[in-house]
């Protein structure tokens, strides 16, 4: 759409997000997605934690979002309700894809979604008891519209002594667990360089990391900072990736905070390679220079 600005396109794209939601209750009350809790084990033991996971299955085309959802869109969430002494942490997120949608890009998922979530059990809770784990499940689902929908999901958690057995969803929820980022040593990344209108991201991956195999693209944890629909030229050589990112519209400060996951996908094969970068303070001797920065990164395949 020439000639319109990127922010009008994306007040639009809400505007339309909530247009769905007054005008398709009919099409809701049949509801495109399907919702269940899930757990990694058939058992909890008293005091421990343990992992049970969202699970949405979603019709060919449509998508749900990441924790940032690019442009527009809202993330799944979760709202608990749980006996006295138990937890649920917060969602483990992982690796989105980028959707486009016109002028515009989403960050998310399709297909079989597994969103884990971390559950601490009571210290008092006892063996041959069973927990209620009860909430609503809230979620987005888009293709050419975007549906608002929700679903009243429940689990029954026994809870006995010793490892328990694997339960039937085992593999759904570890392989979830596996493309959320981990620590991964040797990986470094900097803001090598930025002006008003881009930034250059550059990692340097431990040996090995076989960097030009595949394709690179950056995913900010945060809306507002890099534009999700721009393309991002990478340079790649051995063991370092650098990606010019086009900074967002709204941005009118130096990035000087910058979060996300910075995927590689093999070439030849289904595998990703993520990374977090975080902020480190600079140290007094650094502080007015040009914003540049290193931080410890995290790996993960799947």
């Amino acid at each position: 759409m020439p000639g319109i600005p990127t922010t009008t396109l994306r007040a639009f794209a809400l505007a339309l997000a909530l247009a769905a939601a007054s005008s398709s209750h009919a099409v809701a009350a049949a509801r495109l997605v399907e919702a269940r809790l899930i757990a990694e084990s058939r058992a909890a033991a008293p005091g421990s934690e343990t992992w049970i996971a969202l699970h949405l299955s979603l019709p060919d085309g449509w998508h749900v979002y990441w924790k940032n959802p690019g442009d527009s869109g809202t993330p799944p969430r979760l709202d608990w309700r749980l006996p006295a002494g138990v937890e649920a942490g917060e969602i483990a997120w992982p690796a989105p894809s980028r959707f486009a949608m016109g002028p515009l890009a989403n960050f998310g998922y399709e297909g079989e979604v597994v969103l884990p979530v971390p559950v601490r059990v009571s210290p008092a809770a006892g063996p041959g008891e069973s927990l209620a784990l009860r909430g609503t499940a809230h979620w987005l689902v888009c293709k050419e519209e975007c549906i608002p929908e929700s679903q009243e999901v429940a689990l029954d958690l026994p809870i006995a002594a010793g490892v328990a057995e694997d339960a039937a969803d085992a593999d759904r929820v570890r392989a979830a667990l596996a493309a959320v980022p981990a620590e991964l040593p040797g990986w470094t990344a900097a803001i090598a360089a930025q002006d008003a209108a881009t930034l250059t991201l550059r990692a340097e991956l431990a040996p090995g990391a076989e960097a030009q195999r595949r394709q690179w693209f950056f995913y900010p944890a945060t809306g507002g900072i890099i534009e999700p629909a721009e393309d991002q030229p990478a340079v790649i050589d051995e063991n370092a990736v650098t990606l010019r990112l086009t900074k967002s519209a709204m941005l009118e400060d130096p990035v000087t905070d910058l979060r996300g996951v910075l995927v590689g996908r093999s070439r030849d094969a289904g595998t990703w390679r993520l990374r977090l970068l975080r902020r480190r303070r600079p140290s007094a001797a650094r502080r007015g220079q040009p914003s540049s920065w290193r931080s410890p990164g995290v790996f993960c395949s799947t």
